[in-house]
């Protein structure tokens, strides 16, 4: 489970450009850092996915009413069960209350930021590829041709991992006695549409033995012979 923990202060690194710390980023860092730090004791950090999912929510309606009760209990000390401090409740849910007022602005900023982001570097990135078109065209300048192949490769998509697809079967795939059970049910329905199948049924039984198949006797189950009506 989660629980309040101190970070420790940790500047964001940036790739080939150097923060001016007396600058309005570097001067928003140290700000951000400044918060961050003196909140660190009262927020939670570390909570999992699965935690946050599983983590019940309290309807909007009723959270008014857990300080409610938490100040009831305490003018009715028999209604709080033994253990439980409902004046140290009610100074936690106070807390809670107030960092409700930080959601807000703390992902405005965030989301403005993110936006900021998105955008000017897809407008540079359309700059940049003009110079690199240009680049293309030079010749015998290695500097210029290096960074020409290192773009190439990065633009690259390279071969698509393969995904696998599995399929989930409604029934089970028929083997032994069921897979014979529905091959005979596979015939009989041939039989009703009008085909005439080759089944144990159909099949006449083998001639006696010393008489040819010419000879041997034909019963009526096994000859699908209809006899004619006589004419009246």
């Amino acid at each position: 489970m989660a629980t309040p923990t101190n970070q420790p202060s940790v500047m964001p690194e940036v790739v080939g450009v150097a923060i001016d710390p007396t600058g309005p980023i570097g001067t928003a860092l140290t700000n951000l850092t400044s918060v961050r730090d003196g909140l660190a004791g009262y927020l939670v950090s570390g909570v999992t996915a699965v935690e946050r999912k599983r983590t019940a929510k309290v309807k909007h309606k009723a959270e008014g009413l857990i300080g409610t009760w938490f100040q009831l209990a305490i003018r009715k000390p028999g209604l709080a069960p033994r253990g439980m401090d409902p004046g140290a409740l009610l100074k936690a849910w106070t807390l809670v209350e107030q960092l409700k007022v930080l959601v807000a602005p703390t992902n405005g900023i965030k989301r403005s930021v993110e936006d900021t982001v998105l955008v000017k570097l897809a407008e540079l990135w359309t700059s940049a590829m003009l110079i690199y078109a240009a680049a293309q065209l030079v010749r015998d300048d290695g500097e210029v041709s290096a960074l020409v192949a290192q773009t190439q490769s990065a633009l690259s998509t390279g071969p698509r991992k393969q995904k696998a697809v599995k399929a989930t079967v409604s029934e089970p795939i028929p083997s032994g006695k069921s897979l014979k059970k529905a091959a005979v049910a596979h015939a009989k329905a041939d039989l009703a549409n009008g085909g005439a199948p080759a089944t144990p049924e159909t099949v006449p039984p083998a001639a006696p033995s010393g008489t040819s198949p010419e000879t041997a006797p034909v019963s009526a189950k096994s000859a699908d012979v209809s006899t004619p009506k006589a004419s009246s």
